[in-house]
């Protein structure tokens, strides 16, 4: 009988590389046949949201970026009816980048009960009190990837690899006349 499971067991994992294995030479096909095709993921979760944050400083030390583009709704309802802040989800991350000397390029929309302005920050800005909640919403630009994160009831995000969306977003908040 033991013989028997361990035969099973030894199926199983040889089945379990074969899939992988499999899903890495279905990605590889796609690649290569849909090579523009921009590449996306989904967050959901305030534990995935973490994630989110993780895979932007994987991005930064991957391709050693010095700078990142950031962009808060931060109206004055938000900030009033919204008991959770980015701090919540997002602590380790502005620590890590400060503690990398990368620059992070904030932008907030601002206004009473909708986002009215929008306001270049300096660089020494705290972020702490940036509100996640009631559908706030954060966008980051690294690089080539795009990042929306949504901070509803369950917190959600996406990630956008494409060079074309980013080089957009770069030129959009390069040119964008603030207060």
């Amino acid at each position: 009988m033991d013989d028997f499971h361990a035969q099973k067991q030894q199926s199983l994992r040889r089945a379990e590389v074969n899939l992988e294995h499999s899903k890495l030479l279905m990605q590889q096909e796609m690649s290569l046949r849909y090579p523009a095709l921009p590449k996306m993921q989904f967050f959901e979760g305030a534990s995935s949201i973490k994630q989110l944050y993780e895979d932007m400083l994987h991005m930064i030390d991957a391709y050693k970026y010095l700078a990142i583009k950031f962009v808060a709704s931060n109206t004055f309802d938000l900030q009033v009816n919204v008991q959770e802040t980015i701090q919540t989800y997002a602590q380790t991350f502005f620590q890590k980048l400060q503690a990398n000397n990368i620059g992070v390029v904030t932008y907030l929309a601002q206004g009473d009960l909708i986002m009215e302005s929008i306001q270049r920050l300096t660089q020494n800005t705290s972020f702490i009190d940036i509100p996640a909640g009631q559908s706030a919403i954060n966008l980051f630009v690294v690089g080539k990837a795009f990042y929306i994160i949504i901070f509803k009831q369950i917190p959600i995000g996406i990630k956008i690899e494409s060079e074309e969306l980013s080089a957009m977003m770069h030129f959009l908040l390069n040119n964008l006349k603030v207060d």
